[in-house]
């Protein structure tokens, strides 16, 4: 696999980024979306927290291999 960037964090919220954008683009080019502004609080709550989660399991792996 070719990476994209220098970071090893930074290509695993690159692959991430490029399968779930394509879902959240779906989502707000629904046309009977009601309340758009509703959902951009909710997804970027999901989004904040998926992505907490994952810098925090590359960290715990990485000082864990470090050891």
């Amino acid at each position: 696999m070719e990476y994209k960037t220098n970071s090893d964090l930074a290509q695993v919220y690159y692959e991430y980024f490029s399968i779930v954008m394509s879902y959240i683009f779906d989502l707000f080019n629904t046309v009977e979306l009601e309340k758009p502004e509703k959902h951009v609080v909710a997804i970027d709550a999901i989004l904040v927290k998926k992505l907490l989660k994952m810098s925090t399991l590359y960290i715990t792996k990485l000082e864990g291999y470090l050891k």
